[in-house]
């Protein structure tokens, strides 16, 4: 709401979450709702739930309608590239992967955690991941 959104629409796969939190949300001054998991008609569109990491899991968000010009975000980290995320990238639009997030994320949770000084920029832990602890 913050940065402009004149509405969105929250749902959740657990029953009543969605609620809470379209009213937080909706303190803005922007419209916003509970509505089924549907993409069509959004600039944006977030998967923020679980849905995703298991190889059976159904879409968290039907694609159908999604437009190309249309941004796809996960915050599953893995996978990278969901089943969401595919099918959003095979009707043409950007696609946003978890694990963006996180790398940004890294530094924060270095002091969170209170954990030692260190190179914690996205770079450095992928060379550690890859076995260069240089």
């Amino acid at each position: 709401a913050d940065a402009g959104a004149v509405w969105f629409h929250v749902y959740d796969v657990l029953p009543g979450g969605a609620e809470p939190r379209a009213a937080r949300f909706g303190g803005g001054g922007s419209f916003s709702g509970v509505a089924p998991p549907a993409a069509k008609g959004f600039d944006l569109v977030v998967n923020a739930s679980p849905l995703g990491m298991k190889r059976d899991d159904p879409l968290p968000i039907n694609p159908a309608g999604l437009d190309k010009s249309a941004i796809a975000v996960d915050v599953v980290v893995h996978p990278v590239m969901t089943p969401w995320l595919s099918a959003a990238a095979a009707q043409g639009c950007y696609v946003q992967p978890g694990d963006v997030m996180t790398d940004h994320q890294l530094i924060a949770t270095q002091a969170f955690l209170g954990l030692p000084n260190g190179d914690y920029t996205p770079a450095a832990v992928a060379r550690v991941m890859q076995g260069d602890a240089s």
